[in-house]
């Protein structure tokens, strides 16, 4: 790998940052050929994490990631402190039952499995 993803995180936020909207869209093609170009496309789910951290923290707000077993309409809330929350929600099959929120890098499972897990561990 030419650049690490945090490397290529910085590179692209300042690409984009010096780059009107209307030429964005050519501005993103060309950064996917320079990392074409470099061999790293074979890493590009982490240097797209990267990214994305890089522009939450820029935004000062908040990527929420919500995994439920069942859609229950929870509300989210719009802020947590001062940052802005982007909340994504999804059903997830494998859950039995309960939620894990995936805030920015801290994970909370709050799963039946997990719950089962941690019992499990505490009887021992």
């Amino acid at each position: 790998m030419k650049y690490s993803p945090a490397q290529y995180a910085r590179i692209f936020s300042s690409f984009l940052e010096k780059t009107p909207k209307s030429r964005r869209k050519k501005a993103v093609k060309q950064f996917v050929e320079m990392m074409n170009e470099n061999g790293d496309l074979k890493n590009e789910s982490e240097i797209v994490y990267a990214i994305e951290k890089v522009l939450y923290e820029e935004s000062k707000s908040l990527k929420v990631e919500v995994a439920e077993a069942k859609n229950h309409n929870l509300n989210m809330p719009k802020k947590i402190g001062h940052k802005q929350t982007f909340i994504k929600k999804e059903v997830d099959g494998s859950l039995i039952g309960g939620v894990k929120i995936k805030i920015g890098d801290m994970i909370i499972d709050n799963s039946i499995q997990s719950r089962i897990k941690n019992l499990k561990e505490a009887v021992k």
